[in-house]
Protein backbone atom coordinates (compact mmCIF):
# COMPACT_ATOMS: atom_id res chain seq x y z
CA UNK A 1 0.00 0.00 0.00
CA UNK A 2 1.28 3.27 -1.25
CA UNK A 3 3.16 5.20 1.87
CA UNK A 4 1.46 8.49 2.45
CA UNK A 5 4.13 9.96 4.99
CA UNK A 6 5.76 12.57 3.18
CA UNK A 7 2.02 14.42 2.30
CA UNK A 8 1.02 14.06 6.23
CA UNK A 9 4.45 15.95 7.60
CA UNK A 10 3.39 18.80 5.26
CA UNK A 11 -0.35 18.22 6.46
CA UNK A 12 0.89 18.10 10.08
CA UNK A 13 1.95 21.76 9.38
CA UNK A 14 -1.02 22.84 8.68
CA UNK A 15 -1.61 25.12 5.71
CA UNK A 16 -5.39 26.43 4.95
CA UNK A 17 -7.46 29.23 3.32
CA UNK A 18 -9.74 31.06 5.67
CA UNK A 19 -13.84 29.84 5.90
CA UNK A 20 -16.40 31.57 8.06
CA UNK A 21 -19.55 30.00 6.61
CA UNK A 22 -21.43 26.88 8.35
CA UNK A 23 -20.66 25.12 5.69
CA UNK A 24 -20.15 20.98 6.49
CA UNK A 25 -19.52 20.05 2.62
CA UNK A 26 -20.35 22.01 -0.70
CA UNK A 27 -23.69 23.95 -0.32
CA UNK A 28 -24.47 21.47 2.81
CA UNK A 29 -24.66 23.74 6.00
CA UNK A 30 -24.84 22.51 9.65
CA UNK A 31 -28.59 22.76 10.74
CA UNK A 32 -30.28 22.86 7.36
CA UNK A 33 -33.95 21.52 7.72
CA UNK A 34 -34.25 17.87 6.60
CA UNK A 35 -37.25 18.78 4.66
CA UNK A 36 -35.10 20.62 2.28
CA UNK A 37 -33.84 17.45 1.11
CA UNK A 38 -36.42 15.72 -1.20
CA UNK A 39 -36.85 12.69 -2.92
CA UNK A 40 -37.33 14.68 -5.81
CA UNK A 41 -34.15 15.70 -6.20
CA UNK A 42 -32.49 12.33 -5.51
CA UNK A 43 -32.44 11.71 -1.41
CA UNK A 44 -33.86 8.61 -0.26
CA UNK A 45 -33.70 7.39 3.83
CA UNK A 46 -31.16 5.24 4.70
CA UNK A 47 -31.33 5.57 8.18
CA UNK A 48 -31.94 1.57 8.87
CA UNK A 49 -28.66 1.22 7.17
CA UNK A 50 -26.93 3.84 9.27
CA UNK A 51 -28.15 3.20 12.75
CA UNK A 52 -29.94 6.70 12.73
CA UNK A 53 -31.83 9.50 11.17
CA UNK A 54 -30.35 9.94 8.00
CA UNK A 55 -30.66 10.68 4.01
CA UNK A 56 -28.64 9.55 1.57
CA UNK A 57 -27.41 10.75 -2.20
CA UNK A 58 -25.91 8.48 -5.14
CA UNK A 59 -23.08 9.63 -7.40
CA UNK A 60 -22.24 13.10 -5.07
CA UNK A 61 -18.34 14.37 -6.81
CA UNK A 62 -15.20 14.89 -5.00
CA UNK A 63 -11.82 15.27 -6.48
CA UNK A 64 -12.78 13.52 -9.69
CA UNK A 65 -14.12 10.81 -8.20
CA UNK A 66 -17.73 9.53 -7.52
CA UNK A 67 -19.19 8.88 -3.96
CA UNK A 68 -21.98 8.12 -2.27
CA UNK A 69 -23.38 10.97 0.25
CA UNK A 70 -25.00 9.96 3.72
CA UNK A 71 -26.73 13.46 5.60
CA UNK A 72 -27.00 12.71 9.13
CA UNK A 73 -29.56 14.55 11.51
CA UNK A 74 -30.35 15.53 14.88
CA UNK A 75 -33.77 15.94 14.85
CA UNK A 76 -34.37 17.50 11.93
CA UNK A 77 -31.43 19.49 12.07
CA UNK A 78 -28.47 18.69 9.53
CA UNK A 79 -25.27 17.81 11.68
CA UNK A 80 -22.86 16.17 9.52
CA UNK A 81 -21.94 14.97 5.55
CA UNK A 82 -19.84 11.84 5.27
CA UNK A 83 -19.01 10.57 1.50
CA UNK A 84 -18.36 6.56 1.06
CA UNK A 85 -16.39 4.99 -1.27
CA UNK A 86 -14.30 1.45 -2.04
CA UNK A 87 -10.85 2.04 -1.11
CA UNK A 88 -8.24 2.95 -3.62
CA UNK A 89 -4.63 4.23 -2.02
CA UNK A 90 -4.38 7.02 -5.55
CA UNK A 91 -8.29 7.61 -3.80
CA UNK A 92 -6.87 8.43 -0.28
CA UNK A 93 -3.86 10.52 -1.79
CA UNK A 94 -6.31 12.40 -3.44
CA UNK A 95 -8.87 12.96 -0.48
CA UNK A 96 -5.78 14.28 1.43
CA UNK A 97 -4.24 16.52 -1.35
CA UNK A 98 -7.78 18.26 -1.45
CA UNK A 99 -7.80 18.58 2.32
CA UNK A 100 -4.38 20.07 2.71
CA UNK A 101 -5.51 23.28 1.04
CA UNK A 102 -7.93 24.16 3.88
CA UNK A 103 -7.10 21.60 6.68
CA UNK A 104 -4.20 20.68 9.21
CA UNK A 105 -3.96 17.28 9.76
CA UNK A 106 -3.99 16.85 14.04
CA UNK A 107 -4.17 13.45 14.77
CA UNK A 108 -4.44 9.45 13.42
CA UNK A 109 -6.60 7.15 15.28
CA UNK A 110 -6.20 3.12 14.73
CA UNK A 111 -8.62 0.50 16.66
CA UNK A 112 -6.84 1.05 20.17
CA UNK A 113 -4.69 4.13 19.75
CA UNK A 114 -4.00 7.42 18.88
CA UNK A 115 -1.07 9.49 17.47
CA UNK A 116 -2.05 13.12 18.40
CA UNK A 117 0.42 14.83 15.66
CA UNK A 118 0.25 18.29 18.00
CA UNK A 119 1.75 16.40 20.68
CA UNK A 120 4.77 14.72 18.75
CA UNK A 121 5.59 17.80 17.56
CA UNK A 122 5.99 19.40 20.55
CA UNK A 123 7.67 16.90 21.49
CA UNK A 124 11.15 17.86 20.08
CA UNK A 125 11.22 15.14 17.66
CA UNK A 126 13.38 15.76 14.37
CA UNK A 127 11.26 15.26 10.86
CA UNK A 128 12.76 11.89 10.07
CA UNK A 129 11.67 10.69 13.53
CA UNK A 130 8.16 12.48 13.43
CA UNK A 131 8.17 11.21 9.78
CA UNK A 132 9.39 7.33 10.93
CA UNK A 133 5.99 7.42 13.52
CA UNK A 134 4.02 8.32 11.42
CA UNK A 135 4.84 5.53 8.80
CA UNK A 136 4.88 2.64 11.61
CA UNK A 137 1.72 3.99 12.93
CA UNK A 138 -0.15 3.96 9.71
CA UNK A 139 1.27 0.38 8.04
CA UNK A 140 -0.03 -0.90 11.44
CA UNK A 141 -3.13 0.23 11.65
CA UNK A 142 -3.95 -0.36 8.12
CA UNK A 143 -2.79 -3.39 8.47
CA UNK A 144 -5.30 -4.26 11.00
CA UNK A 145 -8.07 -2.74 8.83
CA UNK A 146 -8.77 0.29 10.79
CA UNK A 147 -7.79 4.24 10.47
CA UNK A 148 -8.62 7.29 10.60
CA UNK A 149 -6.92 10.63 9.76
CA UNK A 150 -8.86 13.65 12.07
CA UNK A 151 -8.44 16.84 10.37
CA UNK A 152 -9.52 20.55 11.39
CA UNK A 153 -9.69 23.53 9.48
CA UNK A 154 -7.26 25.62 11.16
CA UNK A 155 -4.05 26.97 10.47
CA UNK A 156 -0.65 25.91 11.75
CA UNK A 157 -0.72 29.24 14.03
CA UNK A 158 -4.25 28.89 14.62
CA UNK A 159 -2.94 25.53 16.15
CA UNK A 160 0.01 26.37 18.47
CA UNK A 161 -1.76 27.60 21.65
CA UNK A 162 -3.11 24.42 22.03
CA UNK A 163 -1.45 21.50 23.67
CA UNK A 164 -3.42 18.17 21.73
CA UNK A 165 -5.84 17.59 19.05
CA UNK A 166 -8.10 17.67 21.46
CA UNK A 167 -8.15 20.88 22.71
CA UNK A 168 -7.24 22.21 19.17
CA UNK A 169 -10.79 20.81 17.99
CA UNK A 170 -12.75 22.47 21.05
CA UNK A 171 -11.34 25.56 20.22
CA UNK A 172 -12.11 26.19 16.84
CA UNK A 173 -14.12 28.93 15.83
CA UNK A 174 -18.04 28.71 14.49
CA UNK A 175 -18.10 27.58 11.30
CA UNK A 176 -14.58 25.86 11.09
CA UNK A 177 -15.41 22.33 10.00
CA UNK A 178 -13.62 18.52 10.78
CA UNK A 179 -13.26 15.96 8.48
CA UNK A 180 -12.62 12.77 9.65
CA UNK A 181 -10.98 10.63 6.78
CA UNK A 182 -11.54 6.56 7.38
CA UNK A 183 -9.94 3.36 5.68
CA UNK A 184 -12.12 0.20 7.05
CA UNK A 185 -11.76 -3.28 5.95
CA UNK A 186 -14.88 -5.89 6.42
CA UNK A 187 -14.18 -9.44 7.20
CA UNK A 188 -14.59 -10.40 4.06
CA UNK A 189 -11.41 -8.25 3.52
CA UNK A 190 -13.20 -5.21 1.31
CA UNK A 191 -11.92 -1.92 1.87
CA UNK A 192 -13.92 1.49 2.01
CA UNK A 193 -12.87 5.12 2.46
CA UNK A 194 -15.37 7.54 4.12
CA UNK A 195 -15.09 11.62 4.66
CA UNK A 196 -17.31 12.38 7.55
CA UNK A 197 -17.48 16.23 7.48
CA UNK A 198 -18.39 18.09 11.14
CA UNK A 199 -18.64 21.78 12.47
CA UNK A 200 -17.19 20.53 16.05
CA UNK A 201 -18.16 24.19 17.65
CA UNK A 202 -22.06 24.07 16.07
CA UNK A 203 -22.54 20.90 17.17
CA UNK A 204 -21.02 21.61 21.23
CA UNK A 205 -23.17 24.51 21.21
CA UNK A 206 -25.92 22.31 19.98
CA UNK A 207 -25.34 20.09 22.36
CA UNK A 208 -24.72 22.34 25.59
CA UNK A 209 -28.15 23.95 24.49
CA UNK A 210 -29.92 20.55 24.65
CA UNK A 211 -28.27 19.95 28.09
CA UNK A 212 -29.62 23.20 28.96
CA UNK A 213 -33.05 22.59 28.09
CA UNK A 214 -33.18 18.93 29.98
CA UNK A 215 -31.81 20.87 33.18
CA UNK A 216 -34.86 23.82 32.76
CA UNK A 217 -37.33 20.92 32.06
CA UNK A 218 -36.15 18.61 35.35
Amino acid sequence: MKKLSSLLLMLSLGFMSQAHAASLFKDYQFGAAYSEFTEEQGYYDCSNDLGAKALCLDEVAFVGHTFDAALMFAGQDLVSVSLFSDFESDLLAKVVGALVKNFSLVAMQGQQEILDLIVEAKSGKDDAAFSAKIDNFEAINLSNGELSYLFIEQTAGGLKPSSNATEATQSLPKGRRGAEVMVIADEEADAFLIINFTSPRLELERQEKLMAESVEDF
